[in-house]
């Protein structure tokens, strides 16, 4: 821990005056950045205790000091490493634009890197082919969210780096104050590696993929309890677009360079995928869990999931198990097209994940206290669907 007994002065004169609206956010996050959260200053620490001590508890300001507090509490893990509480409730149009934010933000720190700019985390800082693969990699899952979406900046044609300067430019322009101070206030690294901010943003636009996937899945039982087929059918091939979608965040991801990824992952134990609520919430929503699965560190993970399962909630393969007589032979057809299509996209993803778990990890055990690559490879295993 970094023992600088000097304060952000716009903190110390904060202290001196609080008031929630003109808290120094920017000097704050600034001084986590300098440093990562593994070495933030025993005073600073100290002095960001006494602001929550002044603040009201469920306050925007109160969740910020919780996720930047997270270590020093022990109460870190992957929810509060990756400042999930602070993104929007997942809503299509509002998700859809946190992702693209995400991703234009990792090229802008990427550009302003490769120009030589004072950013922060400045440890082994990757080579221009590395930063051109990344915009070249983001631009593609850019251009596919556009293209689904059909909204969002253009993608220009051209040489990638330039091409991203110009889709940064048309986000930024557009960006709004409070999207600014959303991303601002989510990018709380643990240590000073570059592509941590990489791994952060690419991470946090997955649990955005999987939160809004979560909520349009909960409607499919729904939907068929109604005997609407065609309806339930049509939600599926959406989600089977989504993951899709993603792919191409997984190709940016595999650019992170493998010893910056260990380097600041000798910080991250306690915060792994395994605690992702949105992930369990969506794999759940399909089937309920088989009984070992349920009862494993899978589902200890995330305690307020397997307590939905064990409540009873309804799945996709309740509903469908259950589906009457009224839907025509057509609508059935097509509602197991796009089922069998989600799922192959849902596996495709699992493939994904860990392979480049693989490349990554090696033999090293996972952050979430388990064995790593070995529970990806078995998790990769399980059914989408009973049947």
């Amino acid at each position: 821990m970094n023992t600088d007994t000097e304060l952000p002065p716009p903190l110390a004169r904060w202290l001196r005056d609080p008031g929630t609206d003109d808290f120094p956010y920017p000097a704050v996050v600034s001084a986590f950045q300098r440093t990562g959260k593994e070495r933030v200053a025993a005073t600073l620490l100290t002095a960001l205790s006494e602001a929550r001590s002044r603040t009201s508890e469920h306050s925007p300001l109160a969740r910020f000091l919780d996720i930047a507090l997270d270590k020093h509490d022990g109460r870190y893990d992957y929810t509060s490493y990756l400042a999930i509480e602070l993104f929007p409730a997942p809503a299509d149009t509002v998700t859809d634009r946190v992702v693209t934010l995400l991703v234009a933000d990792v090229l802008a720190f990427e550009l302003a890197a490769l120009d030589g700019a004072d950013v922060p985390l400045p440890g082994l800082r990757p080579d221009r082919r590395t930063v051109g693969l990344r915009c070249r990699h983001g631009l593609r899952a850019l251009a596919r969210f556009v293209a689904r979406t059909r909204g969002g900046p253009a993608i220009p044609a051209g040489e990638p780096v330039e091409a991203a300067r110009a889709v940064v430019t048309e986000v930024e322009k557009n960006r709004t104050p409070q999207e600014t101070h959303l991303l601002r206030t989510t990018l709380l690294p643990v240590d000073t590696v570059h592509d941590e901010y990489l791994f952060l943003r690419v991470l946090q636009a997955f649990e955005m993929h999987f939160a809004i996937s979560a909520r349009h899945l909960a409607t499919v039982p729904e939907l068929l309890d109604d005997g609407d087929a065609r309806g339930a059918g049509a939600v599926l091939g959406d989600l089977a677009d989504r993951f899709d979608e993603t792919a191409h965040l997984f190709s940016l991801l595999a650019t992170m360079q493998v010893e910056a990824f260990r380097t600041f992952r000798l910080h991250t134990e306690g915060a792994s995928a395994i605690q992702s609520n949105n992930y369990k919430r969506l794999e759940s929503l399909c089937r309920r869990p088989d009984p070992g699965r349920l009862a494993s560190a899978a589902y200890a993970s995330v305690p307020v999931v397997r307590d939905e399962v064990n409540e009873g909630r309804r799945t996709v393969d309740d509903a469908l198990a259950a589906l009457g007589s009224s839907p025509s032979a057509a609508a059935r057809a097509e509602l197991e097209g796009e089922r069998r299509r989600f799922a192959a996209a849902y596996e495709r993803w699992r493939r994904t994940h860990h392979r480049l778990a693989v490349r990554m990890l090696g033999d090293q055990p996972g952050s979430g206290y388990t064995a790593g690559v070995p529970y990806l490879a078995e998790a990769r295993t399980v059914p989408v669907f009973e049947t």
